[in-house]
């Protein structure tokens, strides 16, 4: 077990100062207790679990002679008193105890070659400390993601070199101004230039700048005689958004040169809950079957609602009974759900909420 990483140093200890060189070597343990992870955590939180899964695996591949690493844990489980949050859970996995998939999920996802992207982020500033929208993470194994905020294309974005590794890196983007403000705004390009970096820089250190950023910005200012009003509804529109209506970002994901998957994010308040099945053809024989139902509150782009925990409702009709109780609590805004077959026939569940209409999901029993 190696659970050297804690988020900002190396992530995996050498192999010479474990065992010899010549011995085998298996990581069978890492991450895990070193920073359990709810799936209603604040945002931040959920990415560093994801990031933390992506450096030891980017160090394993880098790693000769290591047979390979075994992350703890893959669902969070029921454990004792001493071990849990407080509630006899270990919040160690990268999926919850429903199999519901958390942020870290999609690192190991992305190793895959079934086309796949997932946004780690809400993209809310309301969720976020100053309201500062600094990077955003896309586990992905896409070659390029582009990305536009409404219909303006705001830049291309390549796999990180911080997990260079990997079999497919996530793509940090960490420039969300791209050509725009060149594209947009009477300055040259390179004073364009010079205040989208005096921005990146205020974004990434607390609004603060350096002597010879305020003594640029002051010139610029000058040059093209703006007031510091100016200068503040300038930031506000390429750095802070507060007050923008019906933002949306838009992520385009390539594989060579095919689009393969496409990501929305922004304000969207439309939710609903939403249901899926494993499977919606079951058997009964000299057993019963059983499936998992998965409810999920999420708005019209798909984005879950994470801090929700509305209760929800339970019903089925037919040959299929429900295994637990009728009414749930959401957790990280989803619920897993699982039906028993009773016999061969039809069978409907229906889940629904007080503030939210009833949904129904059909089966097949054979």
């Amino acid at each position: 077990n190696d659970f050297t990483h804690r988020g900002d140093n190396r992530g995996l200890a050498k192999k010479r100062a474990m065992t010899k060189k010549t011995h085998p070597y298996l990581v069978t343990e890492h991450n895990g207790h070193m920073f359990p992870t709810k799936a209603f955590d604040d945002e931040n939180h959920r990415i560093e679990h994801a990031l933390r899964h992506a450096k030891v695996l980017d160090e394993a591949y880098a790693m000769k002679g290591l047979m390979g690493v075994i992350g703890w844990c893959m669902n969070d489980y029921n454990t004792h008193a001493a071990f849990g949050s407080k509630d006899h859970v270990c919040h160690h996995g990268v999926l919850d105890m429903g199999r519901q998939p958390k942020y870290a999920a999609a690192i190991y996802a992305s190793q895959g070659e079934t086309p796949f992207m997932e946004v780690l982020s809400m993209m809310h500033i309301g969720d976020l400390a100053g309201g500062e929208l600094k990077s955003v993470v896309v586990a992905t194994n896409c070659d390029r993601v582009e990305l536009y905020k409404g219909e303006e294309k705001i830049g291309v974005y390549t796999p990180s070199e911080t997990f260079k590794h990997l079999p497919h890196p996530p793509i940090v983007i960490d420039d969300l101004i791209g050509a725009r403000i060149e594209k947009n705004e009477r300055f040259s390009k390179r004073d364009a230039a010079r205040i989208k970096a005096i921005m990146l820089y205020m974004l990434r250190n607390g609004l603060k700048m350096r002597l010879h950023h305020k003594l640029t910005f002051a010139l610029i200012l000058f040059k093209y005689k703006m007031s510091f009003d100016d200068a503040v509804a300038l930031y506000t529109k390429y750095i802070g958004g507060w007050g923008e209506a019906n933002t949306r970002f838009t992520f385009k994901g390539y594989i060579g040169e095919e689009h393969v998957k496409t990501v929305h994010k922004g304000v969207e308040d439309d939710y609903r809950l939403s249901l899926g099945a494993d499977e919606t053809t079951l058997l009964h024989g000299d057993s019963y079957d059983v499936v998992r139902v998965t409810v999920e509150c999420v708005n019209g782009f798909g984005e879950r609602a994470f801090y929700t925990d509305e209760v929800v409702t339970v019903e089925t009709d037919g040959v299929l009974e429900r295994l637990g109780p009728a009414h749930r609590a959401l957790q990280g805004g989803v619920a897993s759900v699982w039906l028993k077959t009773k016999a061969k026939g039809q069978g409907r569940v229906r889940i629904f909420s007080e503030r939210h209409p009833t949904q129904t999901l059909d089966f097949v029993v054979d």
